[in-house]
């Protein structure tokens, strides 16, 4: 590419000609750069700082974009101009760029011209053009091309025509593109969902993104889905990016009910009415990573601080007087409005041998509970890329007097204060919804809400690949939970469980047989009357599944 870009300031003759020079004299020689520098400058007048100095020896970046167009503004004999204003950041390179007039998708003329920074009012022939465009031939890497171009006329002079395109592409600097999917959901209380996902691009990362998938839940008949919307700025500071998020997302949680208490002894209080109750939230935060020192590095490290707030549509939505009383399971420990905050630091190192994360987190939610965790995962690689023995260490430190927030030794929904996950049945307490679990707090496996703490939580997580060719794995898991009140069941005993792991797609979906457990986690068992196929459990990742947030993780790490 920057070859290509002092080709064409050039022109092809001319550097094909300084190019076979260059090959004639050293040939069977062992040039050094400042040769190539020195056969260049003697064969122009240019001054070429910007390509030896700037673009080869620095990062920096070039962006050159079209602020306004005056028609007609100046006749230098008989040729009238047109009048272009042009700005360009400082500190970026100052590589010479090419203009051109555009009139029904052809291009008509092309001047070049030298570079600068800061702003630039320069002179174009006018003519009965429909556009300008910055590079159009795309000889230089300009950062951002959705700024290069000017229409002459409408309205929207610097924006493109917007194109409403199925799936997605790359993009497309002649159009604002906006891509559509239709879009499928399920949850145990929503049932099924149908409806749009809209989003304004994959590659390359754009400064501003956009996704929103709203849908209608055919199951409660409301409205359901998600959204994101996220700015990103590309500092040069000991940051490489700042991101600012703002996401929603809305779906049921269960049913509401109100009762009658019983008359007669014996017998069962009466349903006076029901409605699917509605959970909502809404995060806002900031996120900035940390640029690496050594650009060739995997590792990505982020600072993040976000804001949550979660609503729950409670027993309120419901008439309710007298002796009624209200049944809503779990919820119930919950207030109907949470505002949740968290610092966080992330160091994940996704290379292909022994990658590794480190995760620190401070949360508070008021006067309701404020906690300290880290948690660090570490593979050691044998027999693949995906092959080799996950370690996992968590350790966790929390002040809450609301059981609802207890460190929890099996990630459940229950215990996903933040509402970072997605669950089939968030909130259910049996049946197979019940049975997805997490990868946070203690990361074990067993669907009971039990071994949990009010002060400490240790925890470590084990998982070896079985056979090569199979998706299987073993699996162990142990944890220490240690309660501000002994008396607490489990509360400073050691639990465990382990066997094997059935995973199609590893760290997404995975299912999880267990073979050993505890005698604490055992007479849970005995207790409950558990059947062996209630013992199983899942992993069901979907934010991992999500193709948008993938694709864009991959394309800022260039």
């Amino acid at each position: 590419m920057a070859f290509r870009w002092l080709e064409a300031s050039f022109g092809t003759k001319e550097f094909d000609r300084i190019m076979r020079e260059y090959y004639r004299q050293y040939e069977f020689k062992h040039p050094q750069p400042q040769d190539l520098r020195r056969l260049f400058e003697a064969n122009t007048s240019k001054d070429l700082t910007w390509f030896f100095d700037e673009l080869i020896n620095t990062t920096a970046i070039t962006d050159y974009r079209i602020k306004d167009v005056n028609r007609q503004y100046e006749k230098i004999g008989n040729t009238a101009y047109d009048q272009l204003r042009l700005a360009q950041p400082l500190g970026a390179v100052r590589g010479t760029y090419s203009i051109s007039a555009y009139r029904q998708d052809s291009i008509v003329k092309t001047v070049w011209y030298d570079g600068f920074n800061g702003n630039m009012d320069v002179l174009f022939p006018s003519g009965n053009y429909e556009r300008y465009q910055i590079d159009a031939a795309q000889t230089i890497p300009d950062l951002n091309r959705r700024n290069n171009n000017y229409r002459l006329k409408g309205l929207c002079k610097k924006g493109e025509p917007l194109r409403l395109q199925f799936l997605g592409s790359l993009e497309n600097p002649k159009k604002r593109q906006i891509f559509w999917l239709p879009a499928l959901g399920y949850n145990a209380h929503d049932g099924a969902m149908l409806g749009l996902a809209i989003y304004n691009g994959l590659l390359p990362p754009r400064k501003f993104e956009l996704a929103l998938v709203p849908m209608y839940a055919f199951g409660s008949k409301n409205l359901a889905g998600m959204g994101r919307v996220a700015y990103n700025l590309y500092p040069k500071t000991v940051f490489s990016q700042a991101q600012t998020a703002l996401s929603v997302q809305s779906f049921s949680w269960g049913t509401a009910s109100v009762y009658r208490p019983a008359e007669q002894p014996g017998t069962p209080p009466t349903l006076v009415s029901s409605e699917a109750g509605v959970f909502s939230r809404i995060s806002l935060s900031e996120t900035l990573t940390l640029k690496n020192k050594n650009p060739r590095s995997s590792a990505i490290r982020q600072i993040r601080a976000r804001y949550v707030r979660i609503d729950r549509s409670t027993c309120d939505i419901i008439f309710s007087t007298g002796t009624e009383f209200c049944s809503e399971g779990f919820v119930g420990l919950l207030p109907e409005s949470e505002n949740l905050y968290e610092i966080a630091f992330e160091h994940d190192d996704r290379r292909v041998v022994n990658p590794y994360n480190l995760a620190m987190s401070v949360r508070g939610g008021g006067s309701s509970f404020l906690s300290a965790t880290m948690a660090a995962k570490y593979r050691f690689s044998f027999r693949g890329k995906r092959q080799g023995l996950d370690m996992r260490f968590f350790g966790g430190y929390i002040r809450t007097n609301n059981n609802a927030y207890r460190l929890s030794a099996s990630d459940r929904s229950f215990y996903d204060v933040m509402a970072d996950e997605i669950y089939l049945g968030r909130y259910e307490s049996d049946g197979l919804w019940a049975q997805q679990v997490g990868l946070r707090q203690g990361g074990m496996k067993f669907p009971f809400s039990v071994a949990l703490s009010d002060r400490w939580l240790l925890a470590a997580n084990f998982k070896s690949s079985l056979v090569r060719k199979l998706p299987l794995r073993l699996y162990a898991d142990i944890a220490l939970p240690i309660a501000s009140d002994d008396a607490v069941y489990g509360s400073g005993e050691l639990w465990f469980d382990g066997g094997i792991a059935i995973t199609p797609l590893p760290d997404i979906f995975e299912i999880y047989v267990p073979l050993l457990h505890s005698s604490n986690l055992r007479n849970i068992y005995s207790t409950n009357d558990t059947k062996w196929y209630e013992k199983i459990t899942f992993l069901l990742r979907f934010d991992a599944l999500n193709p948008l947030k993938t694709v864009r993780q991959i394309g800022n790490l260039f």
